[in-house]
């Protein structure tokens, strides 16, 4: 049996108000989400106006203060001002110097060294020789020792530093002449012998002798011992030598010293003192 009209009406009415709600529920959702969205992404985009053009970060603000003060123009105009002050040192051409074997000769260097700011004691001198002994003194008054083994001609390289750390270099040439032996059918003169002394301070070991008469020896065989034959402190050596004058040290348990009894001294060109003793001509001298 069909329906009747009336119970259709209530149906469709129901359902018409089923499906009106519907479309009012989803139109709620998607419209809460819309302006959700639009919300934040207004916020986020205002956050980062406001970053950007109003409130620097801490880390900007530090690196600013930082690179102002570090890489101030004043700063790098200072540093470039005071590299500029200073000159570099130079030679002026160097003389040959000549020296006979087993002798020294002095060669003032100051006047051939040229510095605007820095005086000549305030100038590093430093050299390389292979064969000829040098020491600077006082004012770069240098000392030119002749081998006793050797001769001919060296070319030494000589540098000066200054003050600010800058240097130069020039050729010293040393022309050391030979020395003729004697004729062997003539014997040679008796000359003076050189008798060396070392008094202790306290218990010494052992006490060397080198120099220039021995081309500076360490403890080894070419060596020159002191002995002590009455264990008083007092060490002793006779040495002949030819006449001229020498360089020397004492090597005390393996320390090097200049003599403390002998008065004669010169730089020995790393800060400290060599001894210095002169052997007259054999006709002033000997028996």
């Amino acid at each position: 049996m069909g329906a009747s009209p009336a119970r259709h009406a209530i149906v469709f009415g129901l359902a018409t108000l089923l499906f009106a709600w519907v479309v009012a529920c989803a139109s709620d959702d998607g419209g809460g989400d819309e302006t959700s969205d639009t919300s934040a992404e207004s916020l986020a985009f205002g956050d980062a106006i406001q970053t950007d053009d109003d409130t620097a970060s801490p880390v900007d603000a530090a690196e600013g203060g930082d690179d102002s003060e570090a890489d101030s123009p004043e700063t790098f105009a200072g540093e470039a001002t005071a590299l500029a002050a200073n000159e570099q040192p130079g030679f002026d051409v160097l003389p040959i110097v000549s020296v006979t074997m087993g002798h020294m000769v002095p060669f003032d260097l100051a006047p051939y060294i040229d510095d605007a700011e820095d005086s000549d004691a305030a100038l590093v001198l430093s050299w390389s020789a292979l064969h000829v002994g040098l020491s600077d003194g006082p004012e770069h008054l240098l000392h030119v020792v002749g081998p006793v083994d050797w001769f001919g001609e060296e070319l030494i390289e000589l540098t000066v530093t200054d003050k600010g750390g800058l240097s130069a270099s020039s050729m010293l040439k040393v022309i050391v002449a030979e020395v003729t032996p004697p004729d062997p059918i003539t014997p040679p003169p008796l000359c003076p012998t050189s008798t060396f002394t070392f008094q202790e301070d306290g218990p010494a070991g052992s006490v060397l002798l080198s120099g220039t008469f021995n081309n500076w020896p360490g403890a080894g065989a070419s060596s020159l011992a002191l002995e002590d034959p009455e264990d008083d402190g007092s060490w002793t050596i006779d040495v002949d030598l030819a006449p001229g004058t020498w360089l020397y040290k004492f090597i005390v348990d393996g320390v090097w010293i200049h003599d403390p009894g002998n008065q004669e001294t010169v730089n020995d060109g790393y800060g400290g003192l060599n001894s210095v003793i002169v052997v007259p001509p054999c006709a002033q001298g000997g028996e």
